[in-house]
């Protein structure tokens, strides 16, 4: 339990590799916040998981494609955190235009 008492945020943990991170911090001991935009069941699969072991986690749902969508997935974490140890950017996206025919605003959404 390494991790004990750390408080920690992975995004797009409701599945693949966002998952294997979520279990292993859970796994260490951390208090946890995982985001989900797609998945919710995925989600809460992993959120019981790791309740059943004994761990403490949430799951929430965000939307980061918008300024708007992080900064009430961050307000919501920390209602529930307080604080934040380690934040693990996993969730991503991808558009299958090219680079210079992506629009500002399709731009915006990859980042």
């Amino acid at each position: 339990m390494r991790l004990a008492g750390k408080k920690v945020i992975v995004t797009g943990a409701n599945r693949s590799i966002g998952k294997a991170i979520a279990l292993l911090f859970a796994k260490e001991g951390a208090e946890l916040v995982i985001s989900y935009r797609s998945d919710k069941k995925g989600a809460k699969e992993i959120i019981d998981h790791i309740q059943k072991a004994g761990g403490n986690a949430n799951a929430l749902y965000a939307d980061f494609s918008t300024h708007e969508g992080v900064e009430q997935f961050y307000r919501e974490c920390l209602s529930i955190l307080g604080y934040v140890d380690v934040l693990v950017n996993n969730a991503g996206g991808y558009n299958t235009l090219g680079f210079f025919e992506l629009t500002t605003r399709d731009f915006e959404q990859l980042l």
